[in-house]
């Protein structure tokens, strides 16, 4: 039997007593006794429903418990769904960057004497799928000025497979006695590299270069390189 049926046995109980013994001479007589009486009942009726307030008490906190649990599980669920579609875009993101064309230089030697400077590009594909309209632009920048009269376009509007390789060689003509300063390291020269190509769908990226000579070995070498998808 529960707390809150003792209290209501005992309210009962008491105040049946209460209107029986008022029907005995004795119990008038002695008021003493029934007030004894009716005190017990009160202190069991306090006492009862103290213990009552303690249960819903426990109770409260048993459910407030529950709650946070059930809201700890939930905020578990919820980071678990963002993560795997975080997860998921990151695969559709990394799907769609590895279907396309990538061109870049994947290597450059020099070859030519004196003010002669032979530049070989071999121009590679290393995406998944072709690129189309390729054009090929090479500048060269002495002592970091542009010279225009040396920039070399082509090819253009050629096409790369998968896997392909396309051979570009520049000639450029500095000149004596820039190409041997040029050599000896007494000028300093660089070469930008530009790749236009055009993606399946219409788009266009860029793949630019910086190509610089080292020339206490007398090669080139691609020192740092960007590969930009044009809007």
């Amino acid at each position: 039997m529960t707390r809150k049926a003792w209290l209501a046995l005992i309210v009962i109980a008491t105040v049946g007593t209460t209107i029986t013994f008022s029907h005995f001479d004795w119990f008038k007589r002695n008021e003493h006794v029934a007030l004894w009486l009716e005190g017990v009942a009160l202190v069991f009726i306090f006492g009862l429903d103290y213990f009552n307030r303690l249960d819903e008490a426990q109770e409260q906190n048993r459910r407030h418990r529950e709650s946070l649990r059930q809201l700890a599980l939930l905020r578990r669920q919820a980071k678990a769904a963002f993560d795997t579609a975080k997860a998921a875009k990151r695969s559709a993101d990394l799907t769609a960057a590895l279907h396309r064309p990538y061109v870049a230089v994947s290597r450059v030697t020099l070859s030519g004497e004196g003010r002669y400077w032979n530049l070989n590009f071999e121009i590679t594909n290393y995406g998944m799928l072709p690129a189309f309209n390729v054009n090929f632009l090479v500048k060269a920048f002495v002592d970091r000025e542009e010279q225009a009269r040396i920039e070399h376009h082509g090819p253009s509007s050629i096409q790369l497979f998968t896997s392909s390789k396309e051979a570009v060689t520049h000639q450029f003509d500095f000149g004596d006695p820039d190409g041997i300063k040029m050599r000896e390291g007494q000028t300093k020269v660089r070469f930008d590299v530009e790749i236009f190509y055009e993606l399946v769908g219409g788009s266009r990226a860029v793949y630019t270069a910086e190509i610089a000579f080292d020339h206490s070995r007398q090669k080139l070498e691609i020192a740092k390189s960007n590969t930009t998808t044009l809007e």
